[in-house]
């Protein structure tokens, strides 16, 4: 889902300055939608109510394309709650664990994950960061230097 991509795109900053990005490393065009399933104790949260978290979370409708598919199995263990994630899209799987004291933290950090796969504005931000600006002034090779 492109985690590792959004990250480093967070740590490097704007759009203008990150470096054209191979093909081979390009982030993948984020999904339309999500369909979650959500295996838990009743006590911990319903798919419907992440689902309502990333809506929230999300600046805009998502314009990707096609659906993730994604579970969520939750037991609980003598620390809390541990959920192992399985990401299924564009023919990639993603298998996270995460271990938590509370249901509500492991409710708001997949909506998070989930809402950041669907940001419609991260598309855009990969656009940006493989074509150059058309106002942008654009730097002629040095000379090469005789040895």
């Amino acid at each position: 889902m492109g985690l590792a991509w959004v990250l480093r795109l967070a740590l490097v900053g704007p759009a203008s300055s990150v470096p054209a990005v191979p093909e081979d490393l390009a982030p993948p065009v984020t999904p339309a939608s999500v369909q979650l399933t959500w295996n838990a104790p009743p006590d911990c949260g319903s798919a419907q109510h992440v689902q309502s978290r990333i809506a929230a979370l999300l600046s805009e409708a998502p314009n990707g394309v096609g659906e993730a598919t994604v579970v969520a199995d939750i037991e609980r263990d003598a620390g809390g709650v541990r959920m192992v994630l399985t990401t299924n899209y564009a023919g990639s799987t993603d298998v996270r664990e995460v271990a938590s004291t509370s249901c509500g933290a492991l409710v708001e950090a997949t909506a998070l994950l989930l809402a950041v796969s669907l940001e419609p504005g991260l598309e855009r931000e990969r656009v940006s960061a493989t074509e150059p600006d058309a106002d942008r002034e654009v730097e002629s090779p040095a000379s090469p230097v005789e040895v």
